[in-house]
């Protein structure tokens, strides 16, 4: 503690310093190091207000550093033995970790075809990884691929009751079908296409299933969701899964049949004939519905084809045996064109569903012998054949009849009666048939541009059924009627796009097309070009 003046009043130490030296740095420096006689120094000083005295410390570099320099030095280690600590761990963790990685590496390796540098481990496990990221890329694309076949596998096992229910529909349910209503009905469609060669006739059978699906999707929309699947024999299977009230979902889906297999025969000329099964709830009724669906669809023998085969738990018996009206006109078809064969299937459908299904039928098969009978008699007035071509030498087959001892001798008797009339309705039929030809192909010649035009309004022209004017047209010209009045259009078609400037669009309202994409199609499907290239090749001088 210093005077004003500089004289020293009290000091804890005697000062080795000269004052006036270090009065003078004082005056140049305050409180930082400077040098005093060699000495690296810290002078600081403060003066007080009361009384005028001034402090004065001069403190000695090593003594303030004194303790920093320890911790300094204290840190340093400190640092160094992390240093050397977190590299020890480096060490063992590397080697620990790198062995299973080193193990990998060399497992690769081995498996791995392509030359790879000796060391290059991460560019080998970099190929690795992108060449399984790319196989599980193309697995699963060729899974999806699958999942058509797998869906149309389990939906047809499903409804032919070879798997379990649950078991199918909790697969399904990983394909994203769900049956979220309660009812069910099963349809079984049955294609009939015509006899073209194979590879023309599977690309046709491949539309033609393809249309159906389609169109049922659309039409059956209105009823609830829909499911196709293709059986092994060619049939298609429809799952209806419907919301509706039982008697109405039926009623709506017969007549949403029937509107299908008139839209197919009217647009592709494809006969569709459909067994329908009754309307059942749960999906363990899937199964009995499918079953339902096959046994309606042999009913086409008795309802024929081109019709919808309701299921019905037991036939509708007249009297106490199976004969009904509908096979009974089936049989006079058959019989009227002299289709032999199919006459005697009806005949043999008839004794089966009879006598060999447990029908009570036994007590009345004379009765259903001679209703057989009367049909066939009938039918011969009819056709004005003489009995002596049938039944020769005063044979009387009602007393042949009668003396059989067993249904199968009756129903034989029977067979060859059929025959015989077969014959002789076909040699007259073979007269005849040219008339009904030339009827009907005038029919379709004066109307084939009416969009109306069908094979029912064609029929009653010609006072046929329609089934048989199918049949007989196909027999005679070797083309459906349907693609008999697409050919007869198609040439309507060339004649005016070759003396015409009429649009396309124009002239297939004018031959009986729905619209231009129609007419296009078709035209392209018979001459292998469209309309427009046709008219070209005309104005160029190519021939019509």
């Amino acid at each position: 503690m210093l005077t004003e003046s500089g004289e020293i009043v009290s000091q804890n130490v005697p000062c080795p310093y000269d004052l006036e030296e270090v009065e003078m740095q004082m005056s140049q420096v305050n409180g930082v190091y400077t040098q005093l006689d060699g000495e690296n120094v810290m002078i600081a000083s403060v003066h007080s207000d009361e009384p005028s005295f001034y402090y004065l410390v001069i403190a000695p570099s090593d003594i303030i550093l004194r303790d920093l320099h320890s911790l300094k030095n204290y840190l340093a280690i400190l640092t160094a033995s992390g240093i050397i600590l977190g590299a020890a761990v480096f060490v063992y963790a590397k080697i620990r970790n790198y062995n299973p990685i080193r193990q990998l590496f060399l497992l690769l390796k081995s498996k791995n075809s392509d030359p790879i540098e000796a060391g290059d481990e991460i560019k080998l496990i970099e190929k690795t990884v992108e060449r399984i990221t790319q196989e599980s890329e193309e697995m699963k694309n060729a899974i999806s691929q699958q999942y058509p076949v797998m869906r149309n596998n389990l939906l047809i096992g499903l409804m032919a009751g070879t798997q379990d229910a649950g078991e199918v529909c909790g697969k399904l349910e990983t394909m994203n079908i769900v049956f979220a209503e309660p009812n069910f009905v099963s349809l079984l469609l049955e294609l009939e296409m015509e006899d073209t060669e194979e590879a023309k006739s599977q690309q046709e059978r491949l539309l033609a299933y393809a249309a159906v699906t389609n169109m049922s999707q659309d039409l059956f929309r209105m009823v609830g969701q829909v499911y196709s699947g293709e059986s092994p024999d060619g049939l298609l299977y429809l799952l209806v899964n419907t919301g509706l009230a039982v008697s109405e979902a039926e009623e709506l889906i017969y007549k949403t049949a029937s509107e299908l297999i008139s839209l197919m025969n009217h647009l592709f000329g494809v006969q569709v004939t459909i067994g329908m099964s009754s309307c059942r709830q749960g999906i363990r009724q899937i199964p009995r519905t499918g079953l339902e669906a096959g046994k309606a669809l042999k009913n086409r023998l008795i309802q024929g084809s081109n019709t919808v085969c309701a299921y019905e738990p037991k036939p509708v018996n007249f009297g106490s045996y199976y004969y009904p009206l509908e096979l009974e006109q089936k049989l006079i078809n058959c019989v009227m064109v002299g289709e032999q064969a199919q006459a005697e299937q009806i005949l043999q459908s008839i004794y089966t569903f009879n006598f060999q299904s447990g029908q009570e039928t036994i007590p009345f098969s004379n009765c259903l012998l001679f209703d057989i009978l009367g049909t066939i008699i009938k039918l011969m007035g009819d056709l004005e054949i003489d009995p002596a071509q049938v039944f020769p030498n005063g044979y009387h087959v009602e007393k042949e009849l009668l003396k059989c001892s067993t249904a199968r001798e009756m129903f034989e008797l029977l067979r060859r009666v059929v025959a015989g009339v077969c014959a002789a309705a076909s040699e007259r039929q073979q007269s005849r048939g040219s008339q009904l030809m030339d009827r009907i192909q005038s029919f379709i010649d004066e109307n084939y541009c009416k969009d109306s035009i069908c094979i029912t309004l064609i029929a009653d022209a010609a006072e046929i059924t329609p089934t048989y004017l199918s049949h007989f047209f196909k027999e005679n010209t070797g083309v459906s009627v349907m693609r008999y009045i697409e050919q007869r259009r198609i040439e309507r078609a060339r004649q005016l796009l070759g003396e015409t400037t009429l649009t396309v669009n124009e002239i297939a309202l004018q031959t009986g097309f729905t619209n231009s994409a129609v007419l296009i199609r078709t035209f392209k499907k018979l001459n292998g070009i469209t309309p427009g290239q046709y008219r070209q090749t005309v104005k160029a001088g190519g021939g019509k």
